[in-house]
């Protein structure tokens, strides 16, 4: 072979090879920006889904509350209670919403912390409204105060189900709390 013709044959093989490399570079570095770009939407659908989530239970757990500082409140004030009771039940569907979106979006452990949250929310409702309707039928005061103290401690179990839910969210969107993390994390509030 003469030295032009191996000449051109090493060129058209170093083309080719050179060629084959950045197509391969490229695809390599194309495919993992397609994912990093999947994985960023990924979490800020999830992100979405959490802080929905949070901003419905919070706001049930404000009503709650505010039901809870009226039924222990003396003297009573009946229509405000009931109104109070009201506002948290006509909150309680958002909360079961934003849970179901959590259900599509969250991995397990966040769904189920989701739903732990969403079970609190009937409790509460169911002993606040049995509570309403004995003060309303004039029941023994102990009968009434025995619900009245149930719904209290149904309140107080969905701040900490909330607390549990922004633990979980947090883990599933940041992986593991580091531990230098763990004091300014718990600090951080959630409802008022």
């Amino acid at each position: 072979m003469d030295a032009a013709l191996a000449g051109l044959v090493g060129g058209l093989a170093g083309a080719i090879l050179g060629t084959g490399g950045t197509l391969t570079a490229t695809l390599l570095t194309t495919r993992a920006q397609a994912h990093a770009q999947y994985a960023q939407f990924s979490r800020d659908g999830r992100r979405s889904a959490y802080s929905a989530f949070l901003g419905a239970g919070t706001a049930f757990r404000t009503e709650a509350k505010k039901w809870e500082e009226l039924a222990f409140s003396t003297p009573p004030d009946e229509p405000a209670i009931a109104a109070a009771l009201a506002a948290a039940e006509g909150l309680r569907p958002d909360v079961v919403r934003a849970a179901q979106v959590v259900a599509v979006e969250g991995p397990e452990s966040v769904t189920e912390s989701a739903f732990r949250f969403v079970d609190q929310t009937l409790e509460f409702i169911n002993a606040a409204g049995s509570s309403v309707r004995e003060r309303a039928l004039n029941w023994p005061a102990g009968q009434q105060q025995t619900e009245m103290l149930s719904a209290h401690v149904t309140a107080v179990h969905m701040t900490g189900r909330l607390y549990e839910f922004a633990g979980a969210a947090r883990e599933s969107l940041h992986g593991p709390v580091r531990p230098n993390q763990t004091q300014r994390r718990a600090s951080l509030p959630i409802i008022n």
